[in-house]
Order: structure tokens, then C-alpha cells, then sequence
């Protein structure tokens, strides 16, 4: 019974999202390799479940991305990176991303000292420790589209969350003679745990909720984006600053979809000082019938300052020279966004 429940919970997670399944895999290695968890049957289970599944309904996926997840493994460099730029751009958002890194500095510095202060908990949570420690060799595996740094980080929240909050809890007699002569927490050090909790809430609001603008698309933005991928033919080309709008891997399988700030920096330059001309030879590798369209979104606006990847003149320059251009013809817009299709001229 609990190897059909295991099944169909992993089956779950396979089927809902790419990483997460890698990340499983990885843990469930992790306490395997190391006996601290001997029974080979989840590990088994979940590489044969992932293995299928990428073999039979994510292979036209995987067989347009493996390209570029080939050529990033080992470069821890390129993907930690957050992208073009890096630097936040829009109001608001460079004192919310300070607050995200440095909560979650806190949060792993914490970690850090529970396991130090803690040797009991080295042996007794030794599996928490190498789940904290699995996702890191995922560094080295893929940028995920400049998002690698953010979900090793949080793969290993919950462990390091566990010794974190180790680090806070007051030192207390324990049964074990090890232990028994153990002093007991210095009362003027009670007030830290409160304090650190305090800190790290109200830290927590602005990372957190700071980014809604990125992480909202108003129905508007839906039916625009729908609109295009709905009207273009098989083997057309979506492309868009980057991939913060809905639906940005809608139709995988007959459009493909191209961001042009995961390019390196010289090709964004190029893009920044001749929109028309880099954007419109970028495009015309469409053959017929396949179409090129360009679509710019609130999302991806929002998303390329707060992110520091664009400010909004510049993607607002990208955007007039476009719909000024005899190359391009709009095709759909509202109050969320404007879609353009390159020409036969064009190509």
C-alpha cells in the first residue's frame, strides 16, 4: 500500500514541474549513498517515473532545451547569474531585494551556527543536513533561466530552516551523560529568539510581497498572449524580452518561444542599440508557414526592473522602434500588452 501511495505522490511530482523531480532524485541519493536510509525502493521509483516521463510527454520539451542545458553544466559561474544587468532598476525594488538576500543570508548564516553549536543534532539530523546539502551540486547542472541560485536555495530550506531555528532555541539539560553537565542558556540571551523572529517577519514583507508586480497577470495579459499563440501557425517563433507573461511555454510543442535577455550581454547590447535591425534578423530564420511575432507585456516590464535586467526606457525604446518599423505589423494589444508579426518583407 505505501509503495502504490509513493508511487502516485511521485508520479504527482514528476508530472508538475521540471525541477523538482531532479531535486528528489538528488536527496533521496543523498540519504541512500550515505545508509541513511537503506530501502532503494523510492530511489528506484522516482528515476524510473522521471526517466519515462521525460522519454514519452516531455521529450519535444526537453528536445528543444537540452541544447543549452548541455552547454551550461559546470558553469556555476553563468548559472548563479540573474541575468542581464542584475541590478534592480524600478521603485521600490532595490530595498526588496536587499531584504530577500539578506533574510536568506540569515536565515543559512543561522544554519550554520545551529549545526556548530549543536553536535548532537550533526548525528541526529545528519539526514536534514544532506537534504540541505543536496541541491548544491545543482549549481553546476543548469541556469534554469537564471533561477538555478534561487531554487537550490529553496531545496534547502527545510533543513536549513531546522538548524536555524537550533541556533535560537536556549541550551537545556538533557538525559544523556554526555550532556548532564551541559550549562543552561545564560538568562540575558532569552531576548534573542523574539528579536531574530521579529527580523526576520518583518524582512520577510517586502521580499515576499515586493514582488507582486511580477507575479500577477491580469486577464488582459491572458487573452493577448492566448490571442497570439492561438492565431499562429505550426512551427511559428514567440518572441519576448523574457518569459514573465502567462502562458510562456503555451504550445511548446508546434511554437517555439525565444527570450532575448537570456542572451549574453554583446547580442542584448545589440538588440538595446538597433532594435528593428537585431530583432528582425533574429526572426527571420522562421521559414513558411511559421510566423515571427514579438510581444511585449506588462510582466515582462515589470520583471525586466525589478530584476535588473532592462530599465523601462530602454524596453520602452525596444517597443516604439518596433511599432514604428514598416518590418513589423501590430497584430493585438490592450491595456496589458502589444504583439507585432515580422513580415514576409522582413525576412
Amino acid at each position: 500500500m505505501w509503495t502504490v501511495l509513493l508511487t502516485l505522490l511521485i508520479t504527482a511530482v514528476v508530472i508538475s514541474h521540471q525541477l523538482t523531480p531532479g531535486m528528489l532524485i538528488v536527496s533521496l541519493a543523498a540519504l541512500f549513498l550515505t545508509h541513511r536510509y537503506r530501502d532503494k525502493v523510492p530511489l528506484v521509483t522516482a528515476s524510473v517515473i522521471f526517466l519515462a516521463w521525460c522519454l514519452t510527454a516531455a521529450l519535444p520539451f526537453l528536445s528543444a532545451t537540452m541544447p543549452d542545458m548541455i552547454r551550461s553544466i559546470g558553469d556555476i559561474g553563468g548559472n548563479v547569474s540573474t541575468g542581464y544587468g542584475a541590478t534592480p532598476t524600478g521603485t521600490g525594488a532595490v530595498a526588496g531585494s536587499w531584504a530577500a538576500r539578506l533574510l536568506s543570508a540569515s536565515v543559512l548564516l543561522l544554519a550554520v551556527v545551529g549545526a556548530l553549536r549543536r553536535p548532537v543534532l550533526r548525528h541526529r539530523a545528519m539526514p536534514l543536513l544532506l537534504i540541505a546539502a543536496a541541491p548544491l551540486p545543482m549549481l553546476g547542472a543548469s541556469s534554469y533561466g537564471s533561477e538555478m541560485i534561487f531554487r537550490v536555495l529553496m531545496f534547502m530550506l527545510p533543513g536549513a530552516a531546522f538548524f536555524a531555528a537550533a541556533a535560537l532555541l536556549p541550551q537545556v539539560r538533557t538525559l544523556t551523560a554526555r550532556e548532564k553537565s551541559a550549562p543552561t542558556e545564560p538568562r540575558r540571551y532569552l531576548w534573542l529568539p523574539p528579536l531574530a523572529l521579529l527580523a526576520g517577519t518583518l524582512a520577510f514583507v517586502p521580499s515576499y510581497s515586493g514582488k507582486d508586480r511580477i507575479s500577477y497577470f491580469p486577464p488582459a495579459e491572458v487573452d493577448l498572449v492566448r490571442q497570439v499563440v492561438d492565431r499562429a501557425p505550426d512551427d511559428s517563433l514567440v518572441v519576448a524580452a523574457d518569459r514573465n507573461y502567462p502562458l510562456a511555454f503555451a504550445d511548446y510543442w508546434r511554437v517555439d518561444h525565444y527570450w532575448f535577455l537570456d542572451d549574453d550581454r554583446e547580442h542584448v547590447d545589440a538588440i538595446v542599440r538597433d532594435p528593428v535591425a537585431a530583432l528582425a534578423r533574429d526572426m527571420s530564420v522562421v521559414e513558411s508557414p511559421g510566423r515571427a511575432y514579438l510581444l511585449f507585456t506588462r510582466g515582462q516590464f515589470a520583471d525586466a526592473e525589478m530584476n535588473g535586467l532592462l530599465e523601462k526606457g530602454q524596453l520602452d525604446r525596444i517597443r516604439r522602434s518596433v511599432d514604428a518599423s514598416p518590418l513589423f505589423e501590430r497584430v493585438a494589444g490592450n491595456d496589458a500588452g502589444v504583439a507585432y508579426v515580422l513580415k514576409e518583407t522582413g525576412r
